[in-house]
């Protein structure tokens, strides 16, 4: 829930490693297969990570467009409607079904890139969650209410003010709202809060 996948040749190690670091020291969740454990089924463990996560980064190079599972892990996030996000790290022509989609060259300047990589994903996260909202699983709209209130996003307060009286809900999503709602503390928020509560007593 909430995270970014990164796909990688195991030759480009380094620099996955190096931006799982950078992006969850902004709070960024990522999930490379260093999160598998032993015992696992890699295969449906990597699937089911790619389904649930909001964009896929596809770190590309030569080695990476050589890769059978590289190229299964963004073909396969495509086709399950995930955002996928070619990242060049060493210069290499694409896959077509890849050149087609905006790039982003980490080759040169990696501050700079990462700029624009970390804008980007950050856009993508916040539609996620609003998206998630709706979900019909409630432990997924109760997650993405916990993280739109540690993000503090005000864009949020319409639609959690919804949930406080129509969430299917009633113990676990409503109050999780109300306790986003007093996070994100506009007036409009809790006011929202106090009426609800008002109710409950």
């Amino acid at each position: 829930m909430s995270h970014v996948f990164i796909s990688y040749s195991h030759e480009d190690d380094d620099f996955a490693s190096q931006l799982e670091l950078e992006l969850e020291s902004r709070e960024i969740d990522a999930w490379t297969d260093h999160d598998l454990e032993a015992g696992d089924e890699w295969k449906s463990s990597i699937d089911d990570a790619i389904k649930q996560c909001f964009a896929l980064l596809a770190v590309m190079s030569p080695d990476a467009k050589n890769s059978e599972y590289v190229t299964y892990e963004w073909s396969y996030a495509l086709g399950v409607g995930v955002k996928v996000i070619p990242i060049i790290h060493r210069q290499t022509s694409l896959h077509p079904k890849l050149n087609d989609l905006q790039y982003i060259d980490f080759s040169g300047d990696f501050d700079s890139a990462f700029k624009s990589l970390l804008r980007r994903v950050k856009q993508l996260e916040l539609n996620y969650l609003l998206d998630s909202l709706h979900d019909s699983n409630y432990r997924i709209r109760e997650k993405a209410v916990r993280r739109l209130g540690e993000r503090k996003v005000k864009r949020a307060v319409p639609d959690l003010i919804h949930m406080l009286d129509h969430d299917r809900s009633r113990k676990i999503v409503r109050p999780a709202a109300a306790q986003t709602l007093e996070l994100i503390g506009s007036d409009e928020a809790l006011e929202a809060v106090k009426t609800w509560r008002g109710k409950q007593a």
